[in-house]
């Protein structure tokens, strides 16, 4: 089935969506070229047009601003999978980390979307607690596919990936816009 379907009946249906993703055959690099870079890239390039203002003067235009901006948004979450997968495969080793870095795709592209909705509606939407909420619920159905056989959902596994795939976006960004200030 097709990735982004996938990530639809997830975000609609979690129990339903990882059950249909347990049945398939997919490799995380597969996965991450077909579903995390194209939302990565849909994400900087909403913030890049919200950035930029079109003027008569390339100077008033801030493309610089919405370049490094747009930069940001894609760095947050590439980086964020990395580092997330990294410290995954170093602590929770009795998890096969192909199926821990499918997991991780999931839930990070769909942060990534609510990242999304929120930038675009920026004016009304000031920051999604309940959004917060659902991806720690989504991680947590999204167990039984990390290990199938488990009885009992392992709490700090998922409490530890979800609170990454949360904090880790917003800790980045931070460093980079200030890193930016600072040149």
């Amino acid at each position: 089935m097709n990735p982004i379907k996938n990530l639809l009946t997830i975000i609609i249906s979690p129990k339903k969506g990882w059950d249909k993703i347990s049945c398939e055959d997919i490799s995380a690099e597969k996965l991450s070229s077909t579903l995390l870079y194209p939302i990565l890239g849909v994400f900087a390039a909403i913030v890049f047009l919200l950035e930029i203002k079109f003027t008569g003067q390339r100077s008033e235009s801030g493309i610089e601003k919405a370049i490094q901006y747009a930069s940001i948004a894609f760095i947050q979450f590439f980086s964020t999978y990395f580092l997330i997968s990294f410290i995954v495969k170093k602590l929770f080793k009795k998890y096969d980390i192909q199926k821990c870095n499918i997991y991780l795709l999931y839930i990070i592209s769909t942060t990534t979307i609510f990242y999304t909705i929120m930038t675009i509606f920026s004016s009304y939407i000031n920051y999604i607690a309940p959004l917060s909420l659902f991806i720690i619920y989504y991680a947590w159905t999204g167990y039984k596919y990390i290990d199938i056989g488990a009885d009992k959902t392992d709490a700090v596994f998922v409490v530890t990936t979800s609170t990454m795939v949360l904090m880790f976006p917003i800790i980045i960004s931070l460093i980079l816009r200030t890193l930016l200030t600072l040149i």
